[in-house]
């Protein structure tokens, strides 16, 4: 194939990259038609020796795909149909894929159109989530169809974890771009619509993996900003934003009364119907295995054999899924899974703060790993679709800065009638990031 084939298929990579911040928030069916084709497009470009001089960069894609591997070797001893074994083995792909679209990310007009097309895509999901609040779109049937909430808890396109997980996030990032947009417009909008997001969480939604992972995105961002004493801010400003919610929505503080109320009723081992009651019993049985197999786990796919022995005899609920990433891992693979997983997420971390301090990519690369490693306490993230993908795509797209050595960072923005180099930070070699002409997300550019 010519030189000329290559590359063009490789910039068809980077669209589909792209494309995919369209379908994430939206559609399994799609998310998966277009991995098909990037991961097509990757090998006629030449992907394989793309990403494997990117994967010898960056420690944190050798965990992945260390911690993939481990995997693999699971399903060779797991108690389980082998079609079961290789399907739960499938669903940690994104560990793989993390390594794939390293390199598609290189580029920086291939990141600024993949998240500016994210944040349009859940900004459409939480304007429709306002609409469907006020009755002005028709409620489904929970958890089917379109709109799969209902007026008093107004989730759209994914289910509540997912959709709250996904709009605090975009909430973040439009934030973190509205403070480097190059026109006070675009300031203005981004702002007001990140609080929008903000709003939709704590209000309209009952999920409560979207309340922490905002609160601890409140402390993230302030930390950022004011350093390790921003600590103590964030921390009250996200205390005073649940006070509020608590009193002012009638869906935060539904589901917080809730849950109060199953963990003083989920205390016991009689079986319950409760949310908080059926995870306390997957906690206490789950621990119960990985302390019965230690070092090799039980297995990939063989979680669900191992948890009905366990509750066998008693009137406790079996489950295929402990709604715990660690506890999952540890389970499955033994205790060396939650510990890569904790080593992937201090990779990643340490990756992004390498790069310079006031790009965008470093502050939603971190953003992430700071709700991706919440979030995996109370779900099994990596095993899930939706967030094991976006997951492995934000990684990749902030880590993808690095990878060019003139990568710059994205500069604070100059006042009117002053020069871009007056404002950069005075680093050898760094020249302005943002042109104030060009609308959109000021990224690291080559």
């Amino acid at each position: 194939m010519s030189l000329a084939a290559r590359e063009r298929a490789w910039l068809l990579a980077g669209w589909v990259a792209a494309a995919m911040g369209a379908s994430i928030p939206v559609s399994v069916a799609t998310d998966n038609a277009l991995l098909g084709l990037l991961v097509a497009l990757w090998l006629i470009g030449g992907g394989l020796r793309r990403s494997w001089q990117a994967v010898r960069e960056h420690r944190a894609a050798q965990i992945a795909l260390g911690l993939f591997a481990l995997l693999g070797l699971g399903v060779l001893y797991a108690d389980a149909p082998l079609g079961e074994r290789l399907s739960y083995l499938s669903k940690y792909r994104e560990l793989a894929l993390l390594a794939v679209l390293l390199p598609v990310f290189a580029e920086a007009d291939v990141r600024r159109r993949g998240l500016v097309v994210l944040c349009a895509v859940v900004s459409l999901a939480v304007l429709l989530s306002y609409l469907l609040r006020l009755g002005l779109v028709p409620s489904g049937v929970p958890g089917e169809g379109l709109f799969k909430g209902v007026s008093g808890d107004a989730y759209v396109f994914k289910l509540r974890i997912t959709y709250s997980f996904l709009a605090a996030f975009a909430a973040y990032v439009m934030a973190a771009g509205a403070l480097r947009a190059p026109r006070t417009w675009q300031k203005v909008i981004l702002g007001l619509w990140a609080l929008a997001c903000a709003l939709n969480v704590l209000l309209l939604v009952q999920g409560r993996t979207g309340y922490l992972v905002l609160g601890a995105l409140v402390v993230y961002g302030t930390v950022v900003r004011l350093g390790p004493k921003g600590a103590i801010a964030g921390a009250a400003l996200a205390a005073a934003m649940g006070v509020a919610a608590f009193y002012g929505s009638s869906a935060f503080h539904a589901r917080i009364a809730q849950t109060l109320q199953e963990l003083r009723q989920g205390a016991g081992d009689e079986a319950t119907a409760t949310s908080t009651g059926l995870r306390l019993q997957f906690l206490r049985n789950s621990v119960a295995i990985i302390r019965d197999h230690p070092l090799t786990g039980v297995g990939t796919g063989g979680f669900a054999t191992a948890y009905a022995e366990k509750v066998r005899g008693t009137a406790q609920v079996q489950t295929t899924n402990p709604h715990s990433e660690y506890l999952l891992l540890g389970a499955q693979i033994g205790l060396a899974g939650p510990l890569l997983l904790l080593a992937l997420f201090w990779a990643l971390w340490r990756a992004h703060a390498r790069l310079p301090k006031c790009s965008l990519e470093r502050e939603i690369g971190q953003a992430m790993v700071v709700a991706m490693a919440l979030g995996c306490v109370f779900n099994s993230f990596l095993l899930d679709h939706t967030e094991g993908l976006v997951f492995a795509w934000v990684s990749a797209l902030a880590l993808g800065a690095s990878l060019n050595r003139d990568t710059t960072p994205a500069s604070a923005i100059p006042a009117a009638g002053e020069s871009a180099a007056a404002v950069v930070p005075a680093e050898a070699g760094i020249q302005p990031a943002v042109d104030p002409a060009r609308p959109g997300f000021p990224l690291s550019r080559e």
